[in-house]
């Protein structure tokens, strides 16, 4: 639901209210049963219940003009978004036949819940410029407040700005060029937030049935951490930039080229460089913001349209993309001290990159041919004896056993791809596509 209301020419408030309910129920019962193979001897009975809410609320004021060759147009606003959820399961056995109320249970009576609420508020604010559609520039700013973080570094600012140039309105390319019928250079830079994390990653999670010994044959009962957290965790951060050029020929082709790169700082994620030292497993380590990876490539669209007097039309587009994917820093560890060729497994190559052993084809084929053979070799592969017809693999480190110290990135396996290609056909004739 909005409420649109013009203040005076050109200057409008508008309030939009967005809430989303959701409620889920879920009951189980289970009776007395006997298939032979198949038995159940004690009725049980489990209910769930979960609530969701989310509310958006955006206060926006926005301004719009033309004066002349001149227009103007701004928005200032302040958002507020509240989530929330709330989980409840109760569960029981050993009720009389026919009764499915958890109350009636004789035994394995059971219950538990959790709730979470996360809050993010803005304040935003954008202004654009242009003179003659010739000429355009569009600064914005934005304020987020999380509570995903703490309060110490709860708030992130956002800025960026675009700029354009539509060439074909000039008044030297309109007069004299009158097969270009678009030509547009635009350029950008701006900076985007991330804290898609789970809530209250900056405090500890406490689990409680801990017991310890009194030092007397007794017990004590207590509580330890579940999760270890970070309270210095903050927002990570997306630096991007966009480079561009847009043409229109002859009425029918159309161009677009665009350059961009992407490089996140202080990305999210919980380090590999801590259970190593610490013995924590992965799951249980804080958040931290650590790491920079960049992606940079080159987007091409191609399209072709043409429109007949007998009513038939034709569009062609064909899209190609080119991307380069790179992990400058992860924070990993580096294990050139123990032996390995290639000491990092993240830094410095793409997501996801598979490793594994290269095949030494230097007796022509890269198999091991004959029992003499693997002698010679004097390779000691671990936790297998090498037969005939095995690979030969490469011993990276030169130490005479092939193990994990010897793997090395694999250029063919790739998570990402580097090239996308895709085209597309629409034709019409008259009302019909």
């Amino acid at each position: 639901a909005y409420v649109s209301v013009e203040l005076m020419k050109g200057l409008k408030y508008k309030l939009n209210l967005t809430p989303d309910f959701q409620f889920y129920r879920y009951n189980s019962y289970e009776g007395l049963f006997d298939f032979g193979l198949a038995k159940h001897d004690i009725t049980a009975v489990t209910e769930q219940q979960t609530r969701t809410r989310n509310i958006l609320v955006e206060n926006l004021l926005t301004f719009d003009r033309t004066f002349g060759d001149h227009k103007v147009s701004a928005l200032v606003g302040y958002t507020y978004q509240d989530s929330r959820y709330r989980y409840m399961q109760g569960s029981g056995q050993g009720m009389p036949t026919g009764i499915t109320e958890i109350d009636a249970a004789s035994q394995g009576l059971a219950v538990s819940g959790n709730s979470s609420r996360s809050v993010l508020t803005s304040i935003l604010g954008r202004a654009f410029y242009s003179y003659k559609n010739r000429y355009l520039l569009t600064a914005t700013i934005r304020r987020d407040g999380s509570s995903k973080f703490g309060s110490n570094y709860r708030y992130g600012n956002f800025p960026s700005v675009s700029v354009g140039w539509n060439i074909a309105e000039e008044d030297f390319v309109k007069n004299s060029v009158s097969w270009l019928d678009q030509l547009k250079l635009r350029g950008g830079y701006g900076v985007l937030g991330n804290q898609e994390i789970d809530n209250y990653q900056y405090v500890s999670v406490v689990t409680t049935g801990i017991n310890y010994p009194d030092g007397k044959s007794g017990l004590i009962q207590g509580a330890f951490p579940k999760t270890f957290a970070n309270p210095d965790i903050k927002w990570e951060k997306s630096y991007q930039q966009n480079y561009g050029v847009d043409m229109t020929l002859f009425n029918s082709l159309s161009l677009s080229v665009d350059y961009w790169r992407t490089q996140q700082r202080g990305v999210l994620c919980q380090s590999d460089l801590t259970p190593a030292l610490s013995g924590f497993t992965g799951d249980k380590l804080p958040y931290t913001n650590v790491g920079k990876v960049q992606n940079q490539g080159v987007d091409i669209e191609v399209g072709y349209s043409k429109k007949w007097n007998s009513g038939f039309e034709i569009g062609v587009t064909g899209d190609f993309a080119w991307n380069k994917n790179e992990i400058i820093d992860a924070n990993d560890l580096n294990y050139s001290s123990i032996g390995y060729y290639y000491p990092f497994r993240k830094t410095g190559y793409s997501i996801g990159q598979k490793f594994g052993y290269l095949i030494d084809y230097s007796n022509g084929n890269g198999f091991f041919n004959s029992r003499q053979e693997i002698a010679d070799r004097k390779l000691v592969y671990q936790g297998v004896t090498p037969r005939v017809g095995d690979f030969i693999y490469r011993d990276l480190n030169s130490d005479g056993l092939i193990d994990e110290r010897d793997k090395a990135p694999l250029d063919g396996v790739k998570t990402m791809p580097s090239f996308m290609a895709g085209a597309s056909v629409q034709m019409k004739y008259k009302n019909f596509d």
